[in-house]
């Protein structure tokens, strides 16, 4: 255990280098990171995740792949900084929030949630090798929300922990639920079998009383409602009896 707790603190260390290394001026390549970051962007976007690499990117800018590397020492690198010009899109500027702590966590959270919809792909990316600085931005400013409650450091770790696993599940699942599934004749004999065990009590009366095709319907209902993301949060964060 100790081992593996050892590499992943060197995996945190290298992927903070991204972020405390100096990169090269301007002057000297005509480029920045967040040229780069807004081309991935751009590519990820436009033809998929698995078309971004490092040659791709550097046709893109029109410089030679070597020059990507003086900014990004690898792809892994790479997919940081690009997770990270996500989250940048994510921020909302403190004037834009109001003074109601829950209604400007919901505006943060509806905004990310849109910015999630439109670069659906970074659920892709391995994002356990920590955040970069638009990531702390964005809990920063969630934490300026609460600031003023006078709640311990638990108590309001405890909010934003709580609406981030929210924003983060709820939007990873939303990307799945948004493609087509087919239903077929296999599907409803499979689950026929399986509520005919006795091992699933609560839907197999439910499909009993309204039709399976009316369970699945309402279940990709709810998947889909539009207004269920903010009904829920508002929800959530209104048992925060604060």
């Amino acid at each position: 255990m100790s081992n593996d707790i050892a590499e992943k603190d060197f995996e945190l260390l290298k992927a903070s280098e991204l972020w405390t290394r100096p990169e090269p001026g301007p002057r000297q390549t005509g480029l920045s990171r967040n040229d780069i970051a807004t081309a991935a962007l751009q590519i990820a976007d436009s033809e998929g995740i698995a078309a971004l690499s490092m040659r791709r990117l550097a046709d893109v800018l029109n410089v030679g792949t070597m020059t990507l590397y003086s900014y990004v020492q690898n792809k892994d690198e790479l997919l940081l900084l690009l997770s990270d010009a996500v989250m940048q899109k994510a921020i909302i500027p403190k004037s834009k929030l109001t003074g109601d702590w829950r209604e400007s966590l919901v505006k943060i959270a509806s905004h990310t949630r849109k910015v999630f919809q439109k670069h659906s792909w970074v659920f892709d990316l391995q994002d356990d090798t920590g955040p970069g600085p638009n990531s702390i931005k964005h809990y920063d400013n969630s934490l300026q929300t609460i600031m003023h409650l006078d709640l311990s450091l638990t108590e309001k770790t405890d909010i934003l922990a709580t609406v981030y696993n929210y924003i983060f599940g709820f939007c990873a699942a939303e990307r799945h639920a948004l493609k087509k599934h087919s239903k077929s004749d296999c599907i409803h004999k499979y689950l026929d079998e399986l509520f005919d065990s006795g091992d699933y009590p609560a839907l197999a009366q439910t499909c009993k009383e309204h039709g399976l095709d009316k369970v699945f319907s309402e279940v990709e209902r709810a998947k889909k409602d539009p207004e269920r993301f903010e009904r829920n949060l508002k929800r959530m964060l209104d048992g925060f009896d604060y």
